[in-house]
């Protein structure tokens, strides 16, 4: 059994940045896989956010009464399980 300790992103004194359309990275694909989980992205896991993504992330603030932006801010870092 693996148990992994402290915060999953990295280090606890960094902060997370908004995504939005176009970037790239490994927080993307946190966010593709979680949302592919959960039934709301359908597309690749590839770590690009993209059209595809961004709709599904409107879908999930609206069902989850979040401000529907299209981004990821700290709201949706939250609501998604990726920090506590």
């Amino acid at each position: 059994m693996v148990r992994v300790q402290g915060p999953i992103l990295g280090r606890e004194h960094w902060k997370l940045k908004r995504l939005v359309r176009g970037d790239r990275g490994s927080l993307i694909m946190l966010v593709q896989n979680r949302l592919r989980a959960a039934g709301y992205y359908r597309g690749e896991c590839d770590g690009i956010f993209g059209r595809d993504l961004e709709q599904a992330v409107k879908k999930y603030q609206r069902e989850h009464r979040l401000e529907v932006s299209g981004q990821i801010r700290m709201a949706e870092y939250l609501n998604l399980g990726l920090v506590e």
